[in-house]
Order: C-alpha cells, then sequence, then structure tokens
C-alpha cells in the first residue's frame, strides 16, 4: 500500500490532472471540478461548483451521459462510456465511480480519436466516392434514418442513397416523428439509433408502428448488447453494431426488407 500524502498535495495533484475531474453528491450537486474540467466544458469552475450538473449543463439532461451516471448510482459500480457532449463538440471517454457520498465523474478528451475512427469509416465504406459512381438504380423504397451523430447519419445515408434508396433523415426521436408525419407515402424501412436524447428508438418505433403498421425496422448501437437491452430494445428485431462496414450495413438492410413477415 502507498504512503499517504496530505489533502493539499492530493487537491494540486488532481487541479494539474489531464482528465477533467467532477464530483457530485447523492443529489447531482457539483461539489468539486478541476481545472480540466473548466476547459473540457467551456464553463467557469466557480460556476460548475455547488450547483446541480443539470442545470449547469442541460444538454446532459435525457442523453446517453444521464443515464450511464444513474446506473454508477444505482448499481453502485464503476460504469465507463463514450458520450459526444454537442455544446463544445468534442467525444469524451467517461469513467463514473461511486465514492462516499456521492460520484467521481473522470473526463478525458476522445475527439482526435473519433475524427481519425470517421475517416477511416468513410474510406472503408467508399464515402469519398461521387455517388453517381456507385449509385444503382432507385429502389422505389424510402428509409427513415434516424441517428443523433451527424458524422455516423452522414456515412449511413451515403451508404443507403448509393443503394438505391431515398433517405429520409432525423436526428432524434422527435424529429423523426415530425419528419414521417410530413412524409406523402410510405416509409419502408427505419433504421434508428437505440439511445437518443428524448424519445428512444423502441419508443420511437412504437409510435411510428401505429401510423405505419407495415414498416420494418433496423436498429444500430454503439453500446454493447447487455446496455441496450436494459433501454428496451426488443427481442426479435434487426439489429446492427456501429462501427460497420458498407457491405455488412447493405446485408442488414436486404436482409430486413426480404424478411417474411
Amino acid at each position: 500500500m502507498g504512503k499517504k500524502i496530505s489533502g493539499e498535495s492530493a487537491l494540486a495533484a488532481l487541479e494539474a490532472a489531464p482528465v477533467a475531474v467532477i464530483v457530485l453528491d447523492e443529489d447531482f450537486n457539483c461539489k468539486y471540478a478541476n481545472a480540466a474540467a473548466e476547459s473540457f466544458t467551456g464553463v467557469n469552475v466557480g460556476e460548475i461548483t455547488d450547483r446541480s450538473i443539470w442545470d449547469t449543463f442541460p444538454a446532459l439532461q435525457a442523453s446517453a451521459f444521464e443515464t450511464q451516471i444513474n446506473r454508477a448510482f444505482s448499481e453502485k459500480k464503476r460504469i465507463p462510456f463514450e458520450f459526444h457532449y454537442a455544446p463544445t463538440a468534442r467525444w469524451f471517454d467517461v469513467e463514473a465511480i461511486p465514492v462516499l457520498e456521492g460520484l467521481a465523474i473522470y473526463l478525458s478528451d476522445a475527439t482526435e480519436r473519433h475524427r481519425t475512427a470517421d475517416s477511416a469509416r468513410e474510406t472503408q465504406t467508399g464515402d469519398g466516392i461521387p455517388a453517381q459512381v456507385s449509385s444503382k438504380q432507385p429502389t422505389g423504397k424510402t428509409v427513415l434514418l434516424v441517428d443523433d451523430d451527424e458524422s455516423m447519419r452522414r456515412v449511413t445515408r451515403r451508404i443507403l442513397s448509393r443503394g438505391g434508396f431515398r433517405v429520409l433523415e432525423a436526428e432524434h426521436g422527435a424529429d423523426a416523428l415530425r419528419v414521417a408525419a410530413a412524409h406523402d407515402g410510405e416509409i419502408d424501412l427505419l433504421v434508428t439509433d437505440v439511445l437518443m436524447p428524448g424519445i428512444r428508438g423502441p419508443e420511437l418505433v412504437e409510435e411510428l408502428i401505429v401510423q405505419s403498421p407495415g414498416i420494418r425496422v433496423l436498429y444500430m448501437s454503439g453500446y454493447t448488447d447487455d446496455d441496450i437491452s436494459r433501454w428496451g430494445l426488443q427481442p426479435g428485431f434487426a439489429f446492427i453494431h456501429k462501427p460497420f462496414t458498407s457491405e455488412g450495413f447493405t446485408q442488414a438492410v436486404n436482409a430486413v426488407l426480404s424478411a417474411e413477415r
């Protein structure tokens, strides 16, 4: 066991840490935030501490961040996850760790890694090839694509368009319901992320099936099978893990559309 250090030394170490550290109490009030937390979030430390994290960062509500933080609290265990913080357009690797009377949250910037992965994914799926060079004849089918990750949605849209599908886009569940209601015609396939702000994928499916009983569904997610089962994904629906290849995604789409009811 290592030697103990003074409280002042421990605090100095936290302030010098390259990762953001935020400590919450059981009511989600921030009791401590280090200098990196200010740099990562763009909010002054004085405005973070002694306030509810949901009041300080409203964009975190109804997000994967809130879901995982609640899990860490309720299950009393360390929860690692990734999160995209829209206000600063950054990706973070996050660890939520229960501590005495609260929760310690550690965030490291993963934005560059995601940008590299996006570039690789676009190369892998042929996103840099002009659509008219490799597009097929129109299939006559319409796909509603729903994903709050703009870069992922862009890549997926390009694959579908090259496959001859008409693509309708939405960035979250409420937006998808609006797009579907405004669409004059049948929607053959819904391709949706499982976990999104507000209305989640399974809830969106329930709403759209009422409006379009014949719609087919393909779920997609970068989370683990255990995670998505907790968020209401019912057995029997088609599912594909992110990231995927152009070939793998095309096969999944064709399988869903050709499956017997």
